[in-house]
């Protein structure tokens, strides 16, 4: 649509037309995440090769030009589900490097940190969870190799410990906040359902009641085209009631519109009747 904003519209390639909100805010998440850390791991690695540290520039840009192709297959194909999976695992993995490595002043390993917040609000709870718990017992592996082998810096038994509980923390308070949008949004859904069903209710009610008064105006017009036809007895001229008695024209008068009949000679009947009393008309007349 031309008047969508330009921001929303971009976030939101790869999204199906008419796709429902939840869909959209998921596709929104993934772009924005797959061009965020492709701009971060694309500037990392091009710093640390300025700086000649040749591995960690190896790693970042690797993994920028992964998260490239991701994105260019996201938007040409909009399988969500296979690029949030495939997104999740990199990421993982990126952050497992990072660890192995040290990067700068070995710091590497606090990154590990965002990965639980990456994997539950990408994957949901429960594959989520999975996935940040994978992702914290890989972690743990290369603490405890790192006394063992010379290439991972080593990691003090308190440094871990520390780690592992800004990581729990941050895995908690991240499953709470995606928990609590899910039931929210649970509960917006239904209420949506509910009153789509209960406009879809009032529309029938309409309709029938629409129907209903149509049919109601035709009978009222039968009921006024009978109430227009008065039977009348050919011989004795009385009038014939809703009830069927036959009634005189005074009675039925005084009972159907409580009129009372008053005694007077018409014009014709009175030459007829009375032609001798009645001045005869001049020639000029």
């Amino acid at each position: 649509m031309s008047d969508s904003p330009r921001l929303p519209r971009f976030l939101t390639a790869g999204c199906p037309a008419g796709a429902p909100e939840e869909r959209r805010r998921q596709v929104a998440l993934v772009n924005a995440t797959l061009l965020t850390s492709l701009a971060c791991a694309l500037l990392f690695g091009l710093l640390a090769w300025r700086r000649g540290d040749t591995f960690p520039a190896i790693v970042n840009l690797s993994f920028s030009g992964a998260l490239f192709l991701l994105s260019v297959d996201h938007r040409l194909h909009g399988v969500l589900h296979r690029t949030v999976t495939a997104a999740v695992a990199l990421g993982g993995v990126f952050f497992w490097v990072l660890t192995f490595h040290g990067s700068v002043l070995n710091s590497g390993f606090v990154w590990m940190v965002l990965y639980p917040i990456v994997s539950l609000f990408a994957l949901g709870l429960r594959r989520g969870l999975v996935a940040a718990g994978i992702g914290l017992a890989g972690a743990g592996a290369i603490f405890a190799l790192s006394h063992r082998i010379d290439a991972i810096p080593t990691y003090s038994l308190e440094l871990v410990l520390r780690f592992v509980a800004v990581y729990l923390l941050v895995a908690a308070l991240t499953y709470i906040m995606e928990a609590t949008r899910e039931h929210f949004h649970a509960r917006l859904e239904q209420a949506r359902a509910q009153q789509e069903r209960q406009a879809a209710e009032l529309e029938a009610h309409n309709a029938q009641k629409a129907a209903l008064i149509a049919q109601l105006e035709s009978n009222l017009r039968e009921v006024r085209a009978l109430r227009g036809l008065l039977p009348v007895c050919p011989n004795c001229r009385k009038i014939r009631d809703d009830d069927g008695y036959w009634s005189e024209l005074g009675q039925y008068l005084r009972q159907a519109a409580g009129t009372e009949l008053t005694h007077g000679v018409c014009p014709d009947c009175a030459r007829e009747l009375y032609a001798e009393f009645l001045p005869e008309k001049s020639p000029e007349t």
